[in-house]
């Protein structure tokens, strides 16, 4: 999940300088949409509609192709919680949010 508070937005077009794609070219927009919608190997890049657009971040790209590392190498594909996840659940805790 994008953790807006710890994670900065970028929009999807901006998401391809993150992406690598071939012949060191950045992956296609294409790419990047097909991953936000239908996903890959079980796993889609998370995305969060601000501003009118929808966004994601580096991070969230990063979980992306971590998720589908594992998934590629037979591990399981869900996310691995982030530090920054992680995070704003203690916060959420301390201030008696959830439990």
């Amino acid at each position: 999940m994008i953790d807006i508070e710890h994670e900065k937005l970028i929009t999807l077009d901006d998401a391809v300088k993150f992406a690598p794609g071939f012949n060191g070219k950045c992956a296609s927009m294409a790419a990047i949409r097909s991953w936000a919608t239908r996903g890959m190997r079980g796993v889609r890049l998370e995305t969060i509609f601000a501003g009118g657009r929808r966004c994601t971040s580096p991070e969230a790209v990063q979980r992306f192709f971590e998720a589908l590392t594992r998934a590629r190498d037979g591990g399981h594909p869900h996310f691995t919680p982030s530090a920054s996840h992680n995070q704003a659940m203690a916060s959420l805790r301390a201030q008696g949010l959830v439990s």
